[in-house]
């Protein structure tokens, strides 16, 4: 639903509409989100950490970094870039990478269970 939502929202885009990368892009952003969201879901037992860090990233992008081209031009801190990828999503694409690896790990880190303990369930009361 996550990506699909995204995909629905974003694929009305000239360029998304054309196919290639612009379309992988599409679809492989909201993937690797979704993939984080659902690790922080699923070792936490709750939705509260991953609606808070789709949260924290959606103000995070909104209030500080206005990129060209973008819907909501309001960010207090506009990227320079170099002539040679100023056409280029690239840079912003490897940030959202590394951004994602990060909280990745991070919520590996701080959700570590101890040995010897039952790792937390979605459904733990269930039958």
């Amino acid at each position: 639903m996550f990506g699909g939502y995204h995909l629905l929202s974003i694929g009305s885009s000239p360029a998304v509409k054309s196919g290639g990368t612009e379309l992988l892009w599409t679809a492989a952003g909201p993937l690797i989100g979704a993939i984080v969201f659902g690790v922080a879901a699923l070792r936490t037992g709750s939705i509260a950490l991953p609606l808070g860090l789709h949260l924290g990233w959606n103000w995070t992008q909104w209030h500080f970094f206005t990129l060209p081209g973008d819907d909501n031009p309001t960010g207090l801190w506009t990227p320079l870039i170099s002539a040679q990828h100023a056409g280029s999503p690239a840079p912003f694409r490897i940030g959202y990478l590394v951004a994602m690896t990060v909280a990745l790990l991070a919520i590996a880190a701080m959700t570590r269970q101890p040995r010897g303990r039952r790792p937390v369930t979605l459904a733990a009361g269930l039958p």
